[in-house]
């Protein structure tokens, strides 16, 4: 993920003496190929990490040829395993995904 300039985020960088550090750390930005297999499921309502950073990471990670899958959560906030209108579904592609791996 990258911290785009967000209200939720501004904290991360605001007193920085090493303003580049957010992005030297960041995961966007150290994006290779040959990451290992990724599961990424990001709510368009999550007020912590906004989608559009999830989505720019997503299509990184495409253009990277990495192996992942990227779910979109309509109307999901930050902590989605939590919010029992979600859980389930997050458990599902967990699940999924760890069985398609070989991990059941």
């Amino acid at each position: 993920y990258d911290l785009y300039a967000e209200e939720a985020t501004d904290w991360v960088t605001r007193d920085l003496n090493d303003k580049n550090l957010a992005k030297k750390i960041s995961p966007l930005h150290l994006m290779k190929n040959g990451l290992p297999p990724m599961l990424l499921i990001h709510g368009t309502n999550d007020r912590s990490v906004g989608y559009a950073t999830a989505k720019a990471f997503a299509d990184s990670m495409e253009k990277a040829a990495n192996d992942f899958e990227f779910h979109t959560l309509e109307g999901a906030p930050h902590a989605i395993w939590f919010d029992g209108r979600y859980s389930g579904k997050v458990a599902t592609l967990r699940k999924a995904f760890l069985k398609k791996y070989g991990y059941e």
